[in-house]
């Protein structure tokens, strides 16, 4: 026998005036997935039975609700925005020399200066030396779009990709053409830049960074500007 449609009374997709209207109705009776629109701040929030609390220390993602459940809601939209983007920039030029030609490695292999130019920190935790990027969320699947500028210590030929938890591993020689895998050719002086996006599905502490690699030979490859975004 196939299962009924439910309604959309059933599924209860209700409205409320404030986040502390929301923590403060009980959830026990309310089906899995349920979403509420919040008035006061213009934000949704959809129902998560049983999540615990793992996710608590998201703060202004997630709330725990006033009923000693191991429910949570969770922010679908802000002001017609997903509140789960971010963006990372780099704060100043940095180099990375390859190991060997063709290798990748990552940007930020040697220590650099990055920001969280957008987004919330508990949900991207950003290594400011490293710009490794670990996600501390649901599982979800997401857009993430980068754009470097890059010159070299010589002519080269150059390509960038994103890695997502080391799906392009430091010294592989590989191309990923899945992985917004991008090229150009760049002088010590004259400059590319190169963008490209993926999609992903992540979980909590699944990691994003940028990778690049040479070519060419195994000179150094230098970042002039990078930004890292999650939509």
């Amino acid at each position: 026998m196939e299962t009924p449609f439910r309604s959309a009374v059933a599924l209860r997709d209700n409205i409320c005036n404030s986040t502390a209207d929301l923590g403060s109705y009980g959830t026990q009776k309310l089906p899995d997935g349920a979403t509420v629109y919040v008035t006061g701040n213009d934000t949704s929030w959809r129902l998560v039975k049983g999540t615990g609390d793992i996710y608590d220390g998201l703060v202004g993602l997630v709330i725990d609700p006033n009923d000693g459940s191991d429910n949570r809601w969770f922010k679908l939209t802000e002001n017609g925005g997903n509140p789960w983007a971010m963006q990372v920039a780099l704060g100043t030029s940095l180099g990375v020399t390859p190991s060997a030609q063709n290798a990748w490695i990552a940007l930020g292999s040697t220590a650099g200066s990055f920001a969280l130019a957008s987004g919330n920190g508990d949900a991207w935790e950003l290594n400011l030396g490293t710009g490794l990027v670990t996600y501390k969320g649901l599982t979800r699947l997401v857009n993430i779009q980068y754009q470097i500028t890059l010159v070299g210590a010589a002519a080269i030929d150059v390509e960038a990709a994103i890695s997502v938890s080391g799906d392009v591993p430091s010294g592989s020689t590989a191309s990923v053409p899945q992985f917004a895998n991008q090229g150009g050719s760049v002088t010590t002086t004259v400059r590319d830049c190169l963008s490209g996006q993926r999609a992903a599905l992540m979980g909590a502490d699944d990691t994003i960074r940028v990778m690049l690699r040479n070519l060419t030979s195994t000179q150094g490859i230098t970042a002039l500007y990078m930004t890292l975004a999650v939509d």
